[in-house]
């Protein structure tokens, strides 16, 4: 077991290596990586600061190919069968990459609560690694967060909008 010493020197190495490597894009003071040119601009990578979840995003093509947007009807957080492929694809990937973790992060529209929306998009995003458990993904490479409406894909407030902001995004880190 590693100290927590070595953890945060690990970390420390970690973080200038991805800052020297990637640019330190800053966004309103806060170090953010663009999303994706072309087909799958809703992946992309973020820089996830949790105990061992310190580490740069990692984002490839392929990755943002299999990594996709898993989408939800209105007040719902259950897995429509059109997205069972997706998921499948992301469990034999983390199968295949044991060093991957993901986050799901869960979104909604803005209707509803903000305290409802949080929760909606927590159910959405545990709803999503609990598939991914049922095939046979190891649990501690899965994390959930919920943003509820506070990142909207498109905030133009009409039902095509609120369709794409109903959804459970991924951000992969490879340690």
């Amino acid at each position: 077991m590693r100290t927590i010493l070595q953890r945060s020197a690990h970390a420390l190495i970690i973080g200038v290596l991805a800052f020297s490597f990637i640019g330190g894009c800053r966004k309103n003071g806060t170090t953010d990586i663009e999303p994706l040119p072309g087909e799958f601009p809703q992946v992309y990578g973020m820089e996830i600061d949790e105990g061992d979840w310190t580490a740069p995003a990692v984002v490839s093509a392929e990755d943002a190919a299999i990594y996709r947007t898993i989408y939800f009807d209105f007040d719902k957080s259950n897995i429509k069968p059109e997205f069972h492929d997706t998921l499948e694809a992301i469990a034999a990937d983390l199968d295949a990459h044991r060093r991957r973790y993901v986050r799901a992060v869960g979104h909604c529209d803005e209707r509803g609560t903000n305290e409802y929306n949080f929760a909606l998009g927590e159910r959405r995003a545990e709803s999503v690694k609990a598939y991914l458990a049922t095939l046979g993904v190891d649990l501690d490479h899965v994390r959930t967060l919920s943003k509820g409406e506070e990142e909207p894909a498109d905030d133009s407030g009409t039902p095509a909008a609120y369709a794409k902001n109903r959804r459970v995004e991924f951000f992969i880190v490879d340690k």
